[in-house]
């Protein structure tokens, strides 16, 4: 499962482009394009910086679950994906007690008993980890992991107008400066004939 966001430009702003890039009409659905991409890379930027305020875990973990679909001359669409990926244990600055292991969470310090950190290569996973064992026996033991990224997205709306405010503005700017650089270079091509 996945949150996807849709970054296209505003219709009324679209007719404005359209208007004036009368005379240049092949300009626009580049310039539509690269702005709607330009603005797709800040939605992204926006999401990783809000949830990593939150959340102690790395920017580059974050930014790694999300995704963008890129924008076309023929679909000036971009759409940025955020997956429902839980995060693992290992990766909220464990700690291990007595009483199992502390990790890192929006709340602070946060508990999790009965676990306990392997940090050897395991088949399980392959990586280093907290687990827990599943019943009595020392076997089965699963990995424990933390709320997924969803769940945060989801608690906290702050983020979403934040993103959604940041890329329109992007795109406002994007677009309006590339109508103006098309405008000024056939300019530039009728003043040199």
């Amino acid at each position: 499962m996945a949150v996807d966001i849709d970054i296209q430009l505003d219709p009324r702003e679209l007719a404005k482009a359209e208007r004036l890039l009368k005379a240049i009409p092949r300009a626009l659905p580049g310039i539509m394009s690269s702005s709607v991409n330009r603005a797709g890379v800040t939605a992204r930027s926006r999401i990783t910086k809000g949830i990593g305020s939150i959340l102690p875990i790395t920017q580059k973990s974050i930014r790694s679950r999300t995704r963008i679909r890129r924008a076309t001359r023929r679909n000036p669409e971009a759409i940025v994906s955020l997956f429902d990926e839980r995060i693992p244990l290992s990766r909220l600055r464990p700690k291990q007690t007595a009483e199992g292991v502390t990790y890192e969470s929006a709340d602070g310090r946060v508990l999790d008993p009965g676990s306990f950190i392997i940090e050897s290569e395991l088949p399980i996973s392959g990586k280093t980890g907290v687990f827990r064992r599943i019943g009595l026996s020392r076997l089965p033991i699963r990995e424990r992991f933390a709320s997924s990224l969803l769940k945060v997205w989801s608690e906290n709306p702050a983020i979403a107008q934040d993103v959604e405010r940041a890329a329109s503005e992007t795109l406002t700017k994007r677009v309006r400066s590339g109508i103006e650089r098309a405008l000024q270079r056939r300019a530039e091509r009728l003043a040199r004939q």
